[in-house]
């Protein structure tokens, strides 16, 4: 058994670069498909020890289920009633993981669970279940940060919860209980930083490249066929293995290897609305009298609140929310909370996405399991290519450790796995209020902004303001009411592979999803990138269009 070498942990650089002519001249170890959350974790994972890698994304990093999820990085109360102990603890022991890796990026919140008389859980199976949710995580503060410290669980009382969130409804309400869960406020970012360090140690990266082919000799794959749909030419990439991390898109890559896809998928459909803060200091889980449940989580300044879980079979490419959903879930708001007297019309924004479960006969979308699995599909022909269904934004960097052992074996070689305890990004941080204090005060900036900066790019925040300080306007804010300014969707667009107004207002900052009205913010960043990219005016609008597009909700 030959090991692979162990490369020194470099500095993640500033930049992400689009490698597409090393895509074409170089030979790979690992080619990964996907440029979602799976995906480049999975680069990440497999760089880190040493092999040789390139990532393709045929869209924008975190394009699809990545950024329209519920933004948790948790272990999912609700698996124990499941029975799925199994990914509990792992997804637990993993979002310890990633509050060490990036803490700059995931965050605690507290959550409370009310529980009123009427509920089909009782209070003490809610107490059981917290209890065990606690057992499956009992390292969770194991060299911890001290500003990451997770919270043990409380039992309370009907005034105990009231004295903490007094718009509760407190008809019926006979308690409940709080437990402190993980948040990653933007799954976007934490992708990008995934690829800057998977780009650090030696990976080749590139967004708008569709692979179109497989070749295969022998029953092995030998390359990629690949389009670059920004240079608008074809070519072929080299590689002794191939991962197939496209999510809801999987099944399409395997029908490139001439035979029926061996796993079928069942696109579940989630929405979210962000709105006005409608609790005071926490998370809450409530259930609907459809014994439906329903979360709203503070998001940066706001709510969001989420999620339905039914099957979809309508337009991968294009996942939007209905004016009947919005309707439906603003009821329910008011259901459960009377207080926050929601309209329709305060939603700011409303996404939705598709959550890429495993297909199962007969088994509700609900209750399909969010667990994932490695497909191996040398047994039909192709040698070499390897399929990861299913999964969770929580368990990326575990699943891409098991793809990667696979990968190995394969490859003749083992190295063990480092990256549980490497940082990413800017995770090599100190104290991140120190970290805002220090930025705040020396490049004189609004505390919303030097926050959200540091939030976003961590320790190299100093070094992007740094880049961009001395150009016209970098420190002017997009939106008076939001905390992004002009440096960001410069930097985004010359170190981030930015290409469109769509991959800078909705994944590269969170302009578009706090609630772009007018698209006042989204006009700016497309006059931006004309400047940039030398867009033409036609050019401009049509990305402008397809922004406004996003961020739309359909009649029906």
């Amino acid at each position: 058994m030959v090991a692979a070498p162990q490369l020194p942990h470099p500095e993640v650089p500033l930049s992400l670069t689009r490698a597409v002519s090393r895509l074409a001249d170089e030979s790979f170890d690992v080619a990964v498909i996907g440029g979602g959350i799976s995906g480049v974790a999975i680069a990440y994972e497999a760089a880190a020890r040493g092999l040789k890698v390139a990532l393709l994304e045929r869209g924008d990093f975190a394009a699809g289920t990545t950024t329209a999820s519920t933004k948790l990085i948790h272990g999912g109360v609700r698996y124990l009633e499941s029975y799925e102990f199994g990914l509990v603890r792992e997804a637990l022991r993993e979002r310890r993981i990633l509050l060490n890796m990036a803490p700059h990026l995931v965050n605690t919140v507290p959550f409370l669970i009310p529980h009123y008389v009427h509920d089909q859980v009782g209070l003490l199976k809610l107490h059981a279940g917290m209890f065990l949710y606690d057992v499956l995580s009992y390292d969770k503060n194991w060299k911890a940060r001290g500003d990451k410290h997770v919270p043990w669980r409380k039992t309370l009382s009907k005034s105990g919860m009231l004295a903490l969130e007094p718009g509760l409804r407190d008809d019926g309400l006979t308690g409940g209980a709080m437990y402190h869960d993980g948040q990653v406020p933007s799954p976007a970012r934490l992708t990008i930083e995934f690829a800057k360090s998977a780009e650090a140690h030696g990976a080749a990266i590139a967004n708008y490249c569709e692979v179109v082919g497989v070749q295969l000799e022998g029953g092995k794959v030998t390359a990629l066929e690949v389009r670059d749909l920004r240079e608008k030419r074809d070519l072929k990439l080299r590689a002794k293995v191939v991962v197939n991390a496209a999510g809801l898109w999987a099944t399409r890559i395997m029908g490139l290897l001439q035979h029926e896809p061996s796993r079928k998928l069942a696109p579940s459909k989630g929405i979210h609305l962000i709105t006005r803060p409608l609790l005071k200091d926490h998370a809450a889980v409530f259930t609907t009298k459809t014994n439906r449940k329903l979360m709203i989580i503070p998001w940066q300044g706001k709510s969001l609140i989420g999620t339905t879980d039914e099957f979809y079979k309508g337009n991968l490419e294009r996942i939007r929310c209905t004016r009947d959903e919005v309707a439906r879930m603003v009821a329910e708001v008011n259901e459960v909370l009377p207080s926050s007297k929601l309209q329709v019309e305060e939603v700011d924004r409303a996404y939705a996405g598709c959550r890429p479960l495993i297909a199962k006969e007969g088994v509700s979308s609900l209750d399909l399991s969010r667990h994932w699995e490695i497909v191996d599909h040398g047994n039909e022909g192709a040698g070499g290519v390897y399929s990861v269904v299913g999964g969770k934004l929580t368990t990326s960097r575990s699943v891409a450790m098991h793809v990667i052992n696979r990968v190995e074996h394969h490859l003749g070689q083992r190295a063990p796995s480092p990256t549980q305890t490497m940082p990413i990004g800017g995770g090599d941080i100190g104290p991140l209020v120190d970290e805002v204090a220090a930025l705040e005060k020396s490049h004189a900036l609004p505390h919303d902004v030097a926050n959200g900066l540091v939030h976003a790019y961590g320790s190299r925040a100093s070094k992007v303001l740094a880049e961009q300080a001395q150009k016209p306007g970098a420190l002017e804010k997009l939106r008076p009411d939001m905390p992004f300014v002009r440096a960001q969707v410069r930097h985004a667009v010359e170190r981030e592979m930015a290409f469109r107004v769509s991959d800078v207002a909705l994944r590269r900052m969170d302009l578009g999803n706090l609630g772009d009205h007018g698209a006042e913010g989204g006009k700016i960043v497309a006059a931006e990138l004309q400047k940039l990219l030398g867009l033409s005016d036609s050019e401009r609008e049509a990305q402008l269009a397809e922004y406004l597009d996003e961020l739309s909700i359909d009649e029906a």
